[in-house]
């Protein structure tokens, strides 16, 4: 009789999986394309950077990059985009783009309005005019003129804004790139008209 009950509770335990070490599945990441000014989902498993793509237009990915600030450290894109923040505004300017210089006291109010609540704003200056690359001491003079605290860092030989530049070259390239680096708006030349209204948006998410 004995033996019977202990072949009787081996099977209940059998087919209820009676296994305690067991863990629930984790919910794998949906691969949603983002429709412009949509909610977009966390990234998928692995780190952050893995998730990083090649692209360069509206609803695709952006490639991680790499480029030196007015001091000469290095800034990885990936600083802004894994962080703590919801949304990052990268914005590529030109010493000879007035446009593009009355942007930047614009940009500075932003970044103090809404760094606390999840942005991040980067300044990437190609050049200081049409035919000298941008060096530390431009960039540096860049950030005084405009009195400047948010990350400003030059890419002398276009390795990041020669991808982006289309219309001839038009400045400013203004992108916002989400926290999964779908970029979800994307705009050339100095009509931005739905720039804050999209970033309050993914603030606000």
């Amino acid at each position: 009789m004995r033996d019977l009950l202990i072949g009787m509770v081996c099977l209940v335990l059998v087919a209820c999986g009676g296994d305690s070490g067991g863990t629930a599945p984790s919910d794998p990441d949906n691969g949603t394309t983002p429709d412009n000014g949509t909610t977009l989902p966390d990234s998928g498993s692995g780190s952050c950077l893995d998730n990083a793509g090649n692209g360069t237009e509206l609803g695709q990915k952006l490639a991680e990059f790499s480029l030196t600030d007015c001091e000469g450290g290095t800034v990885n894109l990936s600083d802004s985009v894994c962080g703590d923040t919801k949304i990052t505004l990268v914005y590529m300017a030109s010493g000879w783009c007035q446009p593009c210089r009355e942007k930047q006291p614009t940009l500075e109010k932003w970044y103090q309005q809404y760094g606390p609540d999840g942005l991040e704003v980067m300044v990437i200056l190609p050049e200081d005019n049409t035919t000298d690359p941008a060096t530390k001491t431009f960039c540096q003079q860049w950030v005084n003129d405009y009195g400047l605290s948010l990350p400003v860092v030059i890419d002398p030989t276009k390795k990041v804004a020669g991808q982006f530049l289309t219309g001839g070259g038009q400045y400013p390239v203004v992108m916002l790139v989400a926290k999964n680096w779908y970029i979800v708006y994307k705009e050339t030349g100095a009509n931005d008209p739905d720039l804050e209204s999209t970033i309050q948006a993914y603030l606000n998410q």
